[in-house]
């Protein structure tokens, strides 16, 4: 016999509040309603998961039985198309297969590199504006997207965006926008109804969608191999043992920009707020780079373990995916419970992330925490790249590139918040800070 989901339906004022503040809203239902409940929304029936087992069950133990046919991915979609972040089934495991090379740890060196020298372009950029004065303000927000985009463009396909990054940035968050107010506004006109809005996000993406072809042709045209992940695209085969049309690679390329940019960034930004009111810990970290000597690799950003940990904790705090929705196959049973097949299954990592039963002082910034023997460690706990066959892909990539900003970045600057009060997070695709991160930057006498 299985237990009784908690269950609630959802009135038009709270209606209204998931629509404005989704987060505070799912983690007051976290509060009030337990590690399993389930939300009556209109026509559907949201089933709430906040327990590491049930979250296991979803993305490891039985991953296949739920599905990314969601309202979210579906959005998703309306921008990546049928790419790694919103396919499943054979179509995303032949692309998980024939991607999952690019990430393999013996191309990490050779990421490390293009990273550090994308790294030092944005240092000398703070340099020359340094050279009179002692101090300079930046919306370090803004700093780390330039920065995570012109990252994705060297590292992964070989490219140069560091002239058209600041405007690019600014059109890929303003589709990604649109993902978000489609997904919160369920009875939104449909697409082709020639709203500003809709006009607008058409044309942004037929502009990026532009710059995408461009640069597969310019590739092809070029006949080069950069043993790069535009290269496994352009070589790979389809389940018909032919070559990948364009529509295809154009949608991996995206997904991986978008997936390998702005959440990695939205972290790096976070990073400097909380180390910039964490006195103590960036201390460690600037402790940890004077004892290295010699260029900063893939292996530095490894051996340095307070480093790692400190980055570990930013992204348990201000998880790069915060919300991540499923939707089951066939029926499932799971802790004693019930759920019908059809049904929408949401995880939230920054709850899980956030729950008192397995963090102690959850909202405190605390890096030791992570010095732990994950042997026993509640695995489902902490997803901040989700889990199961599903782990991003890219895990490892942001992990160095957290590492490498960190490191190269503390070695030379001081980074202090401009204003006293932390910035309000706006929980978009990612959680943004809401209006910016403005931060005071001055020179330090290099550590390395």
């Amino acid at each position: 016999m299985t237990a009784k989901i908690p269950s609630k339906t959802i009135t038009l004022t709270e209606a209204r509040e998931l629509q404005t503040d989704t987060l505070g809203f799912v983690m007051k239902t976290a509060d009030e309603m337990g590690d399993i409940c389930k939300l009556k929304v209109g026509f559907w029936d949201i089933y709430f998961l906040n327990h590491p087992d049930y979250i296991q069950r979803v993305f490891l133990d039985n991953w296949k039985n739920y599905s990314r046919e969601t309202f979210q991915f579906s959005n998703f979609a309306r921008v990546t198309g049928k790419g790694l972040l919103t396919t499943h089934g054979d179509y995303w495991q032949q692309h998980r297969r024939l991607a999952q090379p690019g990430f393999h740890k013996n191309k990490l060196d050779g990421m490390a590199a293009a990273m550090s020298q994308t790294i030092d372009r944005m240092h000398g950029r703070w340099d020359a504006q340094l050279a009179n004065q002692s101090t300079i303000k930046l919306d370090i927000d803004a700093e780390m997207l330039r920065l995570g985009l012109e990252i994705v463009g060297t590292a992964l396909f070989s490219l140069d965006f560091s002239k058209d990054s600041a405007d690019l940035s600014q059109e890929i968050l303003g589709m990604m926008q649109y993902v978000v107010y489609r997904s919160q506004n369920l009875l939104a006109l449909p697409t082709w109804v020639p709203t500003p809005r809709n006009v607008r996000f058409k044309r942004t993406l037929h502009k990026v969608d532009q710059i995408i072809y461009r640069l597969i042709q310019d590739r092809q045209d070029s006949g080069e191999s950069k043993n790069d992940l535009l290269d496994l695209f352009l070589d790979g085969r389809d389940a018909n043992n032919q070559p990948l049309d364009p529509k295809a690679i154009r949608d991996e390329i995206i997904t991986m920009i978008i997936a390998g940019y702005e959440t990695v960034a939205s972290g790096m930004s976070w990073m400097w707020d909380v180390l910039s009111r964490h006195s103590d810990a960036e201390s460690k970290i600037r402790e940890e780079i004077e004892g290295w000597d010699g260029v900063v690799t893939a292996e530095t950003v490894s051996k340095m373990t307070y480093t790692s940990a400190a980055i570990d904790e930013v992204f348990r705090l201000y998880p790069p995916s915060w919300l991540i929705t499923r939707k089951t196959v066939a029926e499932d049973e799971f802790g004693g419970y019930h759920v019908p097949a059809g049904a929408i299954v949401v995880v939230c990592p920054y709850s899980i992330h956030h729950h008192p039963s397995y963090w102690n002082n959850p909202s405190i910034y605390q890096p030791e925490r992570h010095f732990v023997d994950y042997a026993n460690f509640e695995k489902f706990a902490y997803i901040p790249f989700g889990g199961g066959p599903h782990l991003c892909i890219g895990r490892p990539f942001a992990k160095l590139e957290a590492g490498l900003v960190l490191i190269k970045t503390l070695s030379k600057f001081k980074l202090q918040p401009a204003n006293l009060n932390p910035p309000a997070m706006n929980a978009q695709v990612t959680l943004r800070p809401k209006n910016g991160m403005e931060m005071e930057i001055s020179k330090v006498q290099s550590l390395i």
